[in-house]
């Protein structure tokens, strides 16, 4: 029996491709965790994370993805 996949991680996979199963974790962009828009849907670290909250900057993406731990 296979696995069910999380809808953000399909969507992730469908805008990014492979770098999407790559990603340390897929994260929404305002922070709704329902709101699978595609451009909502970014991938990024847990600490990127972090860092949005701490500063109360949900809405923006990373722009420089050498910023991010994806090898």
């Amino acid at each position: 029996m296979s696995r069910p996949i999380l809808v953000h991680r399909f969507v992730a996979y469908k805008k990014f491709g492979e770098l999407a199963l790559k990603a340390e974790c897929i994260r929404h962009l305002n922070q709704n965790s329902l709101d699978n828009r595609p451009d909502n849907i970014d991938i990024g670290t847990y600490r990127d994370i972090y860092i949005s909250i701490k500063k109360g900057s949900g809405t923006k993406r990373l722009e420089n993805k050498t910023q991010m731990n994806i090898n």
